[in-house]
């Protein structure tokens, strides 16, 4: 696995960047499927400032796209998802901080109920200049 480090040239962060948040998005669509099951697909992961956004398509059921209707229904399936991100935080969060070079810090959930996708939110501390550029790098699609 390649590792982003403070030294990275400028002009060459974004070569580095990109493969390392493709690697990212696939370890946390791995870490998902194996606690969670098959559901969801195309992972991918972008950075937006100073927050890393892994972001998996359609992880909701019908059941749950319906229920998150309402913001009560929405409120409690964000917290049924922030749980289930729980089980693979310890794993995801140390390949974040060894890839990255950085501390993962705050975490946040969110959801698309019209199209099943699943976001998770991580505020980085202390990263490289490298993950910080006008074009941010990203491996969506």
């Amino acid at each position: 696995m390649r590792f982003l480090s403070e030294s990275i040239d400028q002009s060459k962060s974004r070569s580095v960047v990109e493969p390392a948040l493709r690697q990212l998005a696939e370890r946390f669509e791995t870490l998902w499927h194996r606690a969670h099951g098959a559901r969801g697909e195309h992972a991918c992961a972008r950075l937006a400032g100073e927050t890393l956004i892994f972001s998996l398509e359609n992880v909701l059921t019908t059941a749950q796209r319906s229920w998150a209707g309402t913001d009560e229904g929405y409120a409690s399936l964000v917290r049924t998802m922030a749980q289930q991100v729980d089980v693979i935080y310890p794993q995801l969060a140390d390949q974040i901080e060894t890839v990255l070079h950085c501390y993962v810090g705050a975490m946040y959930v969110e959801v698309e109920p019209e199209n099943g996708t699943l976001h998770i939110k991580f505020q980085l501390r202390d990263a490289p200049r490298a993950l910080y550029q006008e074009q941010l790098p990203t491996s969506c699609r």
